[in-house]
């Protein structure tokens, strides 16, 4: 072997061993098919084969054909990004899309007649208790309406906080205004 041949095979084996410094963390599989595939693209495109930056430069430009291997768990970032998303785009045909369409329509609009519901269930409270007067006697106690009240409205506001249902509360407030009532009727047939 000539020096000559000696120095071009060492400028070779130098710029692949830049080329594998270049392209980590990724790593190409030392094989025949990938070495054939690089030095047909240098020769087809004229390329130097010692110089790393045309090495580089056919790597990037067969990158995405298939045509090279890599360490399993190793391919470029890019390469990996693009099998990721690859694959056949899924079209809903337009009585599915009515379907799905159809479907969360009615689901708003069951949302909105529930929030709606719950409101004037909410306002329904509020005027039971407001209405709520103990009598003793004739005459209104409005010290004790005010306590019960102010109560009635503090239950209410923390069962709406924990996004109790409004039905619940309301069968609560009303339960516990009859018991008031029925309360107090016992402590005035017992005078």
């Amino acid at each position: 072997m000539s020096t000559s041949a000696t120095a071009t095979q060492a400028a070779a084996e130098a710029a692949v061993i830049e080329l594998k410094k270049r392209l980590l963390p990724a790593v190409l599989k030392e094989t025949n098919d990938n070495g054939a595939q690089i030095a047909l693209y240098l020769n087809k495109n004229g390329l130097d084969f010692t110089n790393p930056d045309h090495l580089y430069k056919a790597v990037q430009a067969i990158l995405f054909k298939g045509l090279l291997e890599w360490e399993p768990g190793k391919e470029p970032a890019a390469l990996r990004a693009r099998k990721q998303n690859e694959g056949f785009a899924t079209i809903k045909s337009a009585q599915e899309s009515q379907a799905e369409f159809n479907q969360k329509k009615k689901a708003g609009e069951a949302a909105d007649a529930k929030k709606k519901a719950d409101a004037e269930t909410l306002k329904r409270i509020d005027s039971i208790i407001a209405a709520y007067t103990p009598v003793e006697r004739g005459r209104i106690i409005f010290g004790r309406q005010n306590e019960v009240q102010t109560r009635l409205r503090a239950y209410v506001a923390t069962q709406v906080a924990r996004n109790a249902d409004p039905q619940s509360i309301s069968e609560q407030v009303e339960k516990e205004i009859q018991r008031l009532y029925a309360e107090s009727e016992k402590a005035h047939e017992r005078v």
